[in-house]
């Protein structure tokens, strides 16, 4: 079960525990995905368990949408990311 021992390692970096999720800083939930110019799709995703003073929600939920233009063009999108040894 490759997965299971993925999932479980990840968990630990994310510091979620699922059977104490109370104490856990990330927690992972199941939510519907869509990248860039493709199908949408359903993944798992670690969310801040915390509260963060000072911010809202985004109501898109793509931070790159919230920025201005010029932070925009330096915001990491899946455009920006390359290949180790591909530049």
């Amino acid at each position: 079960m490759y997965w299971n021992g993925f999932i479980k390692c990840l968990d630990g970096y994310e510091e979620f525990f699922p059977l104490e999720p109370h104490k856990s800083v990330f927690v992972r939930e199941m939510m519907p995905v869509k990248p860039e110019g493709g199908l949408q799709k359903r993944a798992w995703v670690y969310l801040y368990n915390g509260k963060v003073p000072g911010s809202s929600r985004i109501p898109s939920g793509d931070y790159r949408h919230r920025l201005s233009p010029r932070q925009n063009r330096h915001a990491p999108g899946p455009e920006t990311h390359s290949r180790p040894g591909s530049n």
